[in-house]
């Protein structure tokens, strides 16, 4: 088996879209946490491992967008559900109503709340709220993290 990219005979990976043999140096290979916070992940998306030609064709972009979004996520105003005062005059619908279940610690909950905004073109979350629930394993326990909000635009003058 031949690389497509550089013709090395030494090929131990495949691409997962084109399952064309890659040799390690020449594949690119995605982070297992990549496009972990997309809500549903496209069927592109699904390898961890692609050719060049592969991830310039289909990955390269949806990258780039996805870490843009990541950064506007981290920006993102946050108020929880006691801030009432601040947030009067924002409009608060339901159908812009966010929920992230199943984290394992609260400020990617959060995140993840922020992340959901943007991709609805908000700037802020408000009604934040976080629970936990203890779920046992055998003898091991540990805490699942619940995020609600809504997704609103946030005025600064």
């Amino acid at each position: 088996m031949i690389c497509v990219s550089c013709q090395t005979a030494k090929t131990q990976l495949r691409c997962g879209s084109c399952e064309s043999p890659v040799c390690k140096n020449c594949a690119q290979i995605l982070d297992e946490g990549t496009f972990s916070f997309l809500p549903q992940r496209p069927k592109k998306l699904i390898h961890d491992i692609y050719c060049n030609n592969c991830f310039d064709q289909h990955i390269a972009a949806d990258l780039e967008s996805y870490n843009q979004t990541m950064e506007l996520a981290k920006a993102v105003h946050i108020f929880d559900k006691t801030q009432g005062k601040e947030t009067r005059l924002m409009k608060r619908r339901p159908e812009n109503r966010v929920v992230v279940e199943n984290c394992t610690d609260p400020d990617e909950a959060v995140l993840r709340l922020a992340f959901m905004a943007v991709q609805s073109n908000c700037n802020a979350v408000v009604d934040v709220d976080i629970s936990a629930t203890k779920v046992k394993d055998g003898s091991y326990s540990k805490r699942m993290w619940r995020a609600t909000g809504i997704s609103s635009q946030f005025r600064t003058k």
